[in-house]
């Protein structure tokens, strides 16, 4: 028996880990302007540049724990690769562990775990950084918060520190923490008012260790800013969707890397380069911001169903067995409804986009899991699998459409290009600039090692891009540079080579 719950555990582990090392190399150098800027603060504390390893814009947990490889000789993108793919096994261990406590029976469990790693084999190939990792601490976080028996034990301990380490991974996760913790624990008092002061004394432990935990990242970022800063993501994302922002200001002129080693302005974006705005300051702004929710409450509803056509139903079904009289579970049912409402209520002030779930999507998959086997406990047999079968395969057909775009997808050209370059002039140090393809320009210069001081104008897609990101802006377009222009910013930023890259030429 042993045996058996062992091979229930680990194996869909274990097929998650095999086929990410078949498939790693179609997705090896699928990247993005993010990943380059947590490669180049990795550098920052392998040769001792800490004032530029002390980054307000990303948070430390993927650069820190590249180091080690990196500082091995490892390739950066092999690193971070193994980095990710570590994440993706944390993180089906954590919907393992939730499944437990949801007390699925053996059939479903696994049914829910080998269609999880399915989920997280296409999230860790397809996009590299510390989405996966925060997900998987966000879920143990609400492992031990959710459950029935929280108030005992050290519980509110493991929380905190779970927490922290979300924090440390996403700066998202601190302005989460702060609400959902607080939330939790007044649900449990509430659940059980004869607990409410074992309760209060856990939510008190537990916000001490965070705050013990969060602290010392803070006070060096706070040091570096000069003033108080949990992190400037948050300001950043907030005016890039204000009614007079421009979209990215990189896409519309030359910007300089932050510091003297930095590889390109993204790796700190700086706020002062956008538009403040108040969504309280005046009418016009009050009706920007509801505008901007609506946009993103569609958004969402549209990656939900994107996700699964069935997690509306799941979700409901979950609801409805919540009310059931005698419902057996570790976890009262509306601990984890709240956590779903709760967690993208941030997202909704600024952008929502698919990556930022995915511990929602997880948990959700366990929840409809729950209410669903419950269903098939009382129909025939037959019909009770093909629901099982036709509940899990709704959350399997996103990842296989994703990984079949993409592994055909141009957007691995960047590697080709530097391939190209290093092959006809080896050895080129010095600035580089170009004239647009500004993600591919930040790859290229990287693979070179050479910073990036931008594009002089926005190719169509760049455009593109803008429009989509804030389609209810009434704020000026940002003027195109003329040739004058573009001189003159070639010339006072000293830059050495010039990339004309095909979507420009």
């Amino acid at each position: 028996m042993n045996n058996i719950a062992g091979v229930r555990r680990w194996g869909p582990i274990a097929a998650y880990f095999g086929a990410w090392t078949l498939l790693a190399h179609w997705y090896w150098n699928l990247l993005n302007p993010d990943t380059v800027s947590y490669f180049s603060i990795a550098h920052h504390y392998l040769r001792g540049e800490w004032r530029e390893a002390v980054n307000t814009g990303w948070s430390p947990m993927s650069s820190w724990l590249m180091v080690p490889l990196a500082g091995l000789g490892m390739p950066d993108v092999a690193a971070m690769r193994i980095f990710t793919a570590l994440s993706g096994g944390l993180t089906l261990y954590a919907v393992d562990k939730l499944a437990e406590d949801f007390e699925l029976r053996p059939g479903w469990r696994l049914a829910a775990m080998y269609t999880a790693a399915g989920m997280v084999l296409a999230y860790s190939l397809l996009r590299l950084g510390p989405d996966l990792l925060e997900a998987a601490l966000l879920l143990l976080y609400t492992r031990v918060v959710i459950r029935r028996d929280y108030a005992t034990g050290g519980r509110g301990a493991v929380a905190g520190a779970w927490g922290a380490a979300a924090f440390l991974t996403k700066g998202y996760a601190l302005y989460f923490f702060l609400g959902h913790f607080a939330l939790m624990h007044l649900l449990h008092a509430w659940r059980e008012p004869s607990e409410a002061a074992r309760v209060r004394r856990q939510w008190a432990v537990g916000m001490t260790l965070f705050l013990i935990l969060s602290a010392p990242w803070v006070i060096a970022m706070s040091y570096k800013a000069g003033h108080l800063s949990a992190g400037t993501t948050g300001a950043w994302n907030f005016r890039l969707v204000g009614p007079e922002s421009p979209g990215y200001p990189q896409y519309f002129g030359l910007i300089p890397p932050p510091g003297p080693h930095g590889s390109s302005m993204w790796e700190e974006p700086e706020p002062a380069l956008l538009p403040k705005w108040n969504p309280l300051a005046s009418p016009r702004e009050v009706k920007h911001q509801i505008r901007l929710i609506l946009a993103n409450v569609r958004e969402s509803i549209r990656l939900v169903l994107y996700t699964s056509l069935l997690i509306p139903v799941a979700i409901l079904a979950y609801v409805i067995w919540g009310f059931r009289k005698g419902a057996s579970t570790l976890v009262p049912w509306i601990l984890p409804v709240a956590t779903i409402l709760v967690y993208p209520a941030g997202y909704l002030l600024i952008v929502i986009v698919d990556r930022y779930f995915w511990n929602v999507f997880l948990l959700i998959l366990l929840l409809g899991a729950m209410a669903f086997q419950a269903v098939a406990a009382r129909i025939p047999r037959l019909p009770g699998a093909l629901l099982m079968s036709a509940y899990f395969l709704s959350f399997l057909a996103l990842p296989t459409r994703m990984m079949m775009v993409q592994a055909k997808d141009t957007q691995q050209r960047w590697a080709e290009i530097a391939a190209q370059i290093q092959r006809q002039a080896p050895g080129l140090s010095g600035r580089l600039a170009g004239c647009g393809g500004w993600n591919d320009g930040v790859q290229i210069a990287w693979s070179l090692g050479m910073p990036f001081y931008g594009e002089t104008g926005p190719t169509a897609e760049e455009l593109t891009v803008r429009d989509q990101l804030n389609p209810s802006a009434q704020g000026t377009p940002q003027p195109i540079p003329g040739q004058e222009e573009i001189a003159h910013q070639l010339k006072r930023y000293r830059v050495d080579y010039f990339l004309a890259l095909p979507a420009c030429v």
